[in-house]
């Protein structure tokens, strides 16, 4: 071979070296092109699913912020004050102000799918106040409507007699006379200063369906999956994935900044982190949707 390349002529070898010089030149350059674009093409589809994300987070905040306004809105609620001090017994309920107390928040739950199920507790005539009725006792309420694996016992001393101030408890299966279903739950004590032993303690079920629906923009635009975990590391909401299967996740983004998006196996995770209530909302975006423009 290099006798060969020896034998022809010095001019055409020097033409031969000019012309594959110009050749690899345009190469080159496509090939840098090509892969600057894939760069970019990855880069815009990670800005667009960071994007996606934070508007679900922002949009669950504000309904949650919903919750939260009307639980204060029940705190100056005068009618409320007076049967949350009242003490009463079977002999001496004031069931005319229970009965206006009812047809008042009854509006609520007409208005705000997030407060479609609710109740009260009023310590002092241990009643469960709902839109559409009185419970006498909080046995009798616990009795059809509980949560499932929970005694009474628990949900009591938890739910109704601790001064929670905006606690959310994560998803819990909760069953009814009619039906079951999954719930994230909203706790507001009653005075908002009750730092030892409240009058009164508000509980707003959550459908977890209504909630997830804001995590569906990942899921709906890159088959992926999407949930919550509070400051304690517990999943407070989840959408196209199981409990079991976020067990096993590992090399979580932790949301701070320098720390959104890890890659993991086939998923790009991207977690954005809330620094008020300390929530971590995270998505698994699968790289090949991430990489649809890239190879378009």
């Amino acid at each position: 071979m290099k006798q060969v390349w020896l034998n022809i002529s010095p001019v055409f070898r020097r033409f031969l070296m000019s012309y594959m010089i110009v050749l690899m030149i345009p190469l080159i350059a496509g090939y840098v092109s090509y892969r600057t674009s894939i760069d970019v093409a990855e880069q815009s589809s990670l800005k667009t699913s960071i994007m996606t994300l934070q508007q679900s987070k922002d949009l669950i905040e504000r309904r949650l912020a919903e919750v939260q306004g009307f639980t204060k809105q029940l705190a100056i609620n005068q009618d409320l004050a007076r049967l949350m001090t009242a003490r009463s017994d079977e002999q001496n309920y004031d069931v005319y102000g229970l009965w206006k107390m009812m047809r008042d928040i009854a509006s609520y739950s007409q208005t705000n799918d997030f407060l479609s199920n609710f109740y009260i507790y009023l310590r002092n005539s241990h009643l469960v106040l709902t839109p559409s009725t009185v419970y006498y006792r909080p046995e009798l309420f616990y009795e059809s409507n509980h949560y499932e694996g929970m005694t009474f016992e628990t949900w009591k001393k938890n739910f109704l007699e601790k001064s929670n101030l905006s606690m959310v408890v994560p998803q819990h299966d909760y069953v009814t006379k009619t039906h079951q279903q999954t719930v994230v739950t909203f706790v507001q004590a009653l005075p908002l200063n009750s730092f030892d032993t409240p009058l009164a303690s508000v509980v707003v079920l959550i459908d977890t369906k209504k909630m997830s629906t804001y995590l569906s923009g990942i899921t709906d635009q890159y088959g992926g999956w999407a949930f919550v975990r509070n400051h304690d590391g517990e999943t407070v909401l989840s959408e196209g994935i199981t409990g079991s299967d976020i067990a096993k996740i590992r090399n979580i983004p932790s949301g701070k900044p320098g720390d959104i998006s890890r890659a993991a196996d086939d998923m790009l995770l991207i977690s954005i982190r809330d620094e008020l209530s300390g929530w971590v909302y995270t998505a698994g975006v699968p790289k090949s949707a991430l990489m649809i423009n890239a190879n378009r």
